[in-house]
């Protein structure tokens, strides 16, 4: 008889977001191959938790939290906090390491030396271990460095001249990696242009979006009041500057000011750029407007209640909401992030602009008054 293979994803948390949301799909394939899967968080929690299957083992990464001040603070600043504590050998340290940095533009020496001071993930051998979360310069360095596993993959879930990766934690790490899963064609055009030498280990891998479960869970009687006078906006994803619902309420502004009043805006989510958009609406009195319903680990019953769906953001890898709110075939406006475009080649309504205020005034106008 064959032995079960094992899998370990190695993730930040369970928390809400797109990237969670593909674990989720990518070990439900797993499990359905027969695999046993386990899953590694550096920090266990999350409102997905409890969405993982009963047989996924779930762990805890020792040892993240005692680094994770050496890895996070500025060095300066800890050089500094360890000659007040008369630690003369770690300030040392920490300067040599800040040094190094400003001449590579690379933080893997201090990574190195970081990881060094955690302990193995275990002692068992994994068949595959998969830094989920990536490019993540702690999580590429840790599943490179102190899992063992037969084969290790990486996994990128964005547009990599969108973020501050370090170049060289990738060119160091990556070679002990047999295959980096890239979730759209844009995305990885621009890994392999930026990376030549991983050419040979990348693939296209989408995210896997279930749409039986998702048109079930839309289903959910969620008590959501819609006024049937109103044409419904929604957009869904965490609340920060790179998903531009800040930019959204700018446009809703306009558009009302033009005198279209019969709309109503659904935020669903939260995130660091809440408060600022919540001011914006009161300063400018949109309250009966906008609708702000925080964190959902079910959405789908407002996607099947909204007219329209806007994906406002700066920028994405694969959208995996842009890819639900396809279920539910409701017209769709979306910025030019990477991989727009490859998503909704076959999609019969949708409009694909600019990150602008103007224009998103245009599409939605368009929309709304047909």
């Amino acid at each position: 008889m064959t032995a079960q293979k094992t899998v370990l994803f190695v993730i930040n948390t369970m928390n809400v977001g797109g990237v969670e949301k593909a674990l989720l799909g990518v070990i439900n394939k797993f499990l359905k191959d027969n695999w046993e899967v386990h899953i590694g968080m550096l920090k266990v929690g999350g409102d997905f938790l409890p969405y993982l299957p009963k047989s996924v083992i779930v762990h805890s990464i020792d040892g993240f939290d005692e680094v994770k001040p050496i890895l996070h603070t500025p060095l300066r600043e800890s050089a500094k906090n360890y000659l007040k504590k008369w630690h003369i050998f770690e300030a040392i340290l920490m300067l040599i390491f800040y040094a190094s940095q400003k001449i590579s533009g690379s933080s893997k020496t201090l990574y190195n030396y970081g990881l060094k001071r955690i302990p193995m993930f275990s002692n068992q051998e994994f068949d595959l271990a998969v830094a989920f979360a990536g490019p993540d310069a702690f999580i590429d360095t840790y599943v490179s460095k102190r899992i063992k596993a037969k084969e290790k993959w990486g996994w990128i879930h964005f547009d990599i001249t969108k973020f501050g990766i370090d170049k060289g934690i990738i060119q160091q790490e990556y070679k002990n990696y047999s295959r980096i899963n890239i979730v759209s064609n844009d995305a990885k055009d621009i890994f392999d242009k930026n990376f030549p030498a991983f050419t040979d280990k990348t693939a296209f891998q989408p995210n896997i979006v279930d749409s039986d479960s998702i048109l079930t869970m839309a289903d959910e009687d969620l008590n959501i009041i819609k006024d049937k006078n109103k044409t419904i906006i929604l957009t869904v994803g965490r609340i920060s500057q790179e998903k531009g619902q800040y930019m959204a309420l700018q446009s809703l502004k306009e558009i009302i000011d033009t005198g279209i009043r019969n709309i109503e805006w659904w935020f669903v989510g939260t995130g660091s750029d809440y408060k600022r958009c919540h001011t914006y609406v009161m300063e400018n009195n949109l309250s009966e407007y906008v609708k702000f319903y925080g964190v959902q680990t079910n959405p789908y019953p407002y996607m099947k209640a909204c007219d329209i769906y806007v994906q406002p953001s700066l920028h994405e890898g694969f959208c995996i909401t842009l890819a639900e709110a396809k279920l539910f075939k409701m017209p769709i406006i979306t910025t030019d992030f990477t991989g727009a475009k490859e998503q909704l080649t076959d999609y019969p309504k949708y409009r694909i602009i600019r990150y602008s205020i103007s224009e998103m005034n245009s599409a939605l106008t368009a929309f709304i008054k047909a």
